[in-house]
């Protein structure tokens, strides 16, 4: 098993865990365009075609804003927890929580 990490966008990466029989994609990170997705696949020697699941952890833009593209390139279906189907299908999703000071920060700057 291999792991890649792919930098979309300047918030978050995104994760490929190669295995024996496929890929899986982990995470989608903020929204980028189709063709930065390709870049960054072939840079890192990817096959788009070797992706056979993309896992969403959760529904935020800087871990699912790129869904759509991802899945447009790869073709593989999408896992994510029911809570984050409205930001994949609508771009909404629940207001963001502060569990400590440093979250209060981030809610802050949205």
């Amino acid at each position: 098993m291999e792991v890649i990490t792919l930098t979309l966008g300047p918030v978050s990466n995104s994760y490929l865990v190669r295995g024996e029989k496929g890929s899986v994609l982990v995470d989608c990170g903020c929204y980028v365009e189709l063709a930065d997705y390709q870049k960054e696949f072939a840079a890192k020697s990817i096959d788009p075609s070797e992706v056979k699941l993309i896992v969403l952890t959760h529904g935020h833009f800087d871990h699912a804003g790129s869904s759509d593209v991802a899945r447009e390139l790869t073709k593989a279906p999408v896992a994510a927890h029911k809570k984050a189907l409205g930001f994949i299908k609508e771009g909404t999703f629940p207001p963001y929580k502060a569990r400590n000071q440093h979250g209060q920060m981030f809610i802050d700057q949205v």
